[in-house]
């Protein structure tokens, strides 16, 4: 899943339309204006390395730093992955709790997802995790759903949670998936692939 900010208008038409070539370039154009969007957008193609088939981390942190720095939610929630994979897992906190703060719908799910990790925090904590993923569903993310029933799934919560969590996953990701053909780039869906965060954490021992 892709979240594309809503002011970027003619870049989801490009992706709509499968005019890759050209996302990149007019994402560039837009940045270049001075466009937060755009530069937090560039720094998550870099950093899942859409752009050059590797993640760039380097070339990431420069736009997602000049867009959280602007006060961008979604360059904010771009820092905190590129601090984590960086191994700074309290700076990867800190900017996640930011995006947060300012009601983005993926980094309230993603600190929860930190928190159940340990990441920035002294240590992990389920009920301050379901807590976040609680809130995220509250708030109309379809996706807070699915890592709340993942949580339950792994016994954390007991096994009364477990068996719900066992139980209530296919729904969640089957809702997840209807709402996303519909409204593919929203935030209500977006949150950073779990199998490339997966991967992060095994290079840096983080998770």
């Amino acid at each position: 899943m892709l979240f594309v900010p809503p002011e970027l208008t003619t870049i989801a038409k490009m992706i709509e339309r499968g005019d890759v070539p050209h996302i990149v370039p007019e994402a560039e154009r837009l940045a270049s204006l001075g466009s937060t969007g755009a530069k937090a957008f560039l720094a998550y193609l870099e950093m899942t390395g859409m752009v050059s088939g590797v993640p760039r981390y380097d070339r990431a942190q420069l736009f997602a730093i000049e867009s959280a720095q602007s006060g961008n939610s979604f360059g904010h929630y771009v820092l905190g992955w590129i601090r984590l994979a960086q191994a700074r897992r309290a700076e990867a906190f800190k900017h996640m709790f930011e995006a947060a703060k300012q009601l983005f719908l993926p980094a309230i799910v993603d600190v929860g997802r930190f928190i159940a990790m340990g990441v920035g925090v002294k240590q992990a904590d389920v009920l301050a995790a379901e807590r976040a993923l609680l809130q995220a569903h509250g708030l109309g993310h379809r996706g807070a759903l699915v890592f709340l029933m993942k949580l339950y799934r792994t016994g954390a919560r007991g096994p009364g949670h477990r068996i719900l969590g066992v139980i209530g996953y296919p729904y969640a990701a089957i809702r997840r998936t209807i709402f996303a053909s519909r409204t593919p780039f929203s935030e209500k869906v977006f949150a950073y692939s779990s199998s490339v965060a997966s991967k992060i954490a095994a290079l840096n021992g983080s998770m």
